[in-house]
């Protein structure tokens, strides 16, 4: 199987130098003439995966999906679409799914390069220099070779990120020319991010993970040296703009920080966001951090704190007539229950409640009262209560205040024993 043009000279020299930076492998005894190589060590198969990586981006697809590995003889390889006299030496052949193109393949003009969505590679087991690719459009027989197993590619890159760090401001950052000469092939990250956990709540997480695909041009972004003329219409803005900066790894597991190019404003110059965007993550680890909202607050739709608003917490209240709490009519509500602490402020979250539309009629009725007359006890225990967009809050004891936002934020009053018997309030 033979790519055209300078692809397979590309790839060979590109197997040769990950092999030589392997060092040399401890196999053994030689496979014999006619019999294939044993089964790669570990070691073996890391190097393996890095060369089955590169040749694929090298082809146009940095983040292929699969591959399989056959020990097996370079005739049984070549015999896969071709009539072959070549000799029953012991080869790795590598099949890597994908999409690929022979970019560099001799073709005539107008004419397109050749593509397939199977990227095969013959490796000299004892130097890990690859003698034959090719590029096949269905899976070939594996059985007629030997016993294939699988090439895991996912976690060839995790490997090599195991001891770099993400970005996080402590690292020396490399400029501009030291970025253009690294090579790199993937790169890290790491975010915060939130997740829901059922049963679990919702929470804050650190997430770890490495970028699988769109990496060169990424790092093109990064090689740009600073642009100290002022952007298009001489002025700057006060609108602070984010990269998020990765962690570079090459081959070998070197790693380095970017330096951001700049603008005339120091602000970080564009074309970022296009990029960010195209580079495709593999989540390594999921940190939790903190509980931001319980399982129970989640699962009732309430927020795990919430400001008192009878109490005054947003600022005191105009006396009202009393009248509708809510913009509209809901056929049901949601009920948040929160108890303050010594300040009367924020209620922190200890039950949900969703009432039926007898209830909800119930309820709307009960909280129409006027404002109360002279002064009222702050209540450590009160209900939010609404649906959508508009709400209000009435106190659980006291005087049993209401906080309105409708019309206008205003104070009225609830039917004490109504609400109690719907809220089951003690």
């Amino acid at each position: 199987m033979k790519l055209v043009g300078l692809v397979a000279a590309v790839l060979a020299a590109l197997s040769f130098g990950i092999a030589a930076a392997a060092g040399a492998f401890d196999r053994g005894p030689a496979a014999a003439q006619g019999a294939p190589p044993p089964p790669p060590s570990a070691t073996e198969l890391a190097a393996l995966q890095q060369i089955a990586l590169r040749a694929a981006a090298k082809t146009g697809d940095d983040a292929p999906t699969g591959a399989v590995l056959v020990p097996t003889t370079r005739r049984l390889a070549e015999l896969v679409d071709r009539d072959t006299t070549a000799p029953d030496t012991p080869v790795y052949f590598i099949l890597v799914h994908g999409k690929f193109t022979a970019f560099n393949a001799s073709v005539s003009p107008g004419g397109k390069a050749p593509t397939g969505t199977i990227l095969t590679l013959t490796i000299d087991p004892a130097t890990n220099e690859s003698l034959e690719t090719g590029l096949v459009a269905a899976m070939p027989n594996l059985k007629a070779m030997g016993d294939s197993q699988p090439l895991p590619l996912a976690t060839a890159y995790a490997g090599l990120t195991t001891n770099v760090p993400c970005a996080d401001g402590h690292q020396r950052l490399a400029d501009a020319e030291a970025v253009s000469r690294f090579h790199a092939v993937t790169a890290v990250s790491c975010v915060e991010r939130t997740r829901i956990y059922p049963g679990h709540g919702q929470w804050e997480v650190d997430i770890r993970r490495i970028a699988v695909s769109s990496i060169a041009g990424l790092q093109g972004y990064f090689e740009q040296p600073d642009r100290p003329n002022l952007p298009k219409g001489g002025f700057c803005d006060d609108v602070a703009h984010f990269v998020l900066v990765p962690t570079f790894v090459d081959g070998s597991g070197h790693w380095l920080v970017p330096r951001t190019p700049v603008d005339g404003c120091s602000e970080p110059l564009r074309g970022h966001g296009s990029l960010a965007r195209a580079i495709r993550w593999r989540v390594l680890s999921v940190h939790k951090v903190r509980q931001m909202v319980s399982a129970e607050a989640l699962a009732a739709h309430c927020s795990m704190q919430l400001k008192d608003l009878p109490a005054g917490a947003i600022g005191p209240l105009n006396p009202t007539r009393g009248g509708a709490v809510l913009r509209t009519t809901p056929t049901t509500v949601r009920v948040c229950i929160y108890r303050t602490g010594e300040d009367f402020q924020v209620g922190d979250f200890v039950r949900g409640i969703r009432l039926d539309a007898a209830q909800t009629r119930r309820l709307l009725r009960a909280v129409t009262g006027a404002a109360p007359q002279g002064s009222c006890p702050d209540q450590r225990l009160f209900a939010a209560f609404g649906a959508d967009e508009s709400w209000a809050e009435v106190e659980l004891g006291g005087c049993w205040r209401v906080g309105r936002e409708y019309p206008d934020y205003g104070l009225g009053s609830a039917d004490a024993a109504e609400v109690r018997a719907i809220l089951s309030a003690r």
